[in-house]
């Protein structure tokens, strides 16, 4: 039987991308999602944002982490998109990230974001909380 509270968030039409998932990266297109989404605008969200190197994560707490909202076209990519943050719905616990409904700062509006189960004690924060901004910090500074 499912949980009671996964069966009310279904209804989720919006999702929140912070990351390698944002529009100026090829994730969405590698992975055909990109036509099942459409971007609604800039967006951000409370939290902190770390970086595992080539991606980041977001821990919900103190600061704001900007990135981008998007409508849910077809709600199917939800089973991709879980696979790629290697999230299982059945099995939280073995889960790298979680999916959840959180409320966005601006806009203020309900979307699935996917969030760090735990806050990360020795990886490096993204002071910015973009992380767009830090990856290209880094390239001119490589």
């Amino acid at each position: 039987m499912q949980n009671p509270e996964k069966l009310k968030n279904i209804d989720c039409s919006f999702i929140f991308f912070y990351g390698t998932l944002l529009s100026n990266f090829e994730t969405q297109k590698n992975l055909n999602v990109a036509e099942k989404i459409e971007l609604v605008q800039q967006a951000e969200i409370e939290g902190e944002l770390f970086s595992f190197g080539e991606w980041p994560g977001l821990f919900l707490g103190n600061g704001r982490v900007s990135g981008e909202l998007y409508k849910i076209k077809d709600p199917s990519i939800l089973g991709v998109l879980d696979k790629f943050e290697n999230y299982f719905p059945e099995d939280e616990d073995n889960s790298e990230y979680i999916r959840k409904i959180i409320r966005l700062l601006n806009p203020e509006v309900d979307a699935w974001v996917y969030i760090l189960k735990t806050k990360p004690l020795y990886l490096e924060k993204v002071k910015t909380g973009s992380w767009l901004e830090f990856k290209n910090l880094k390239k001119s500074t490589n």
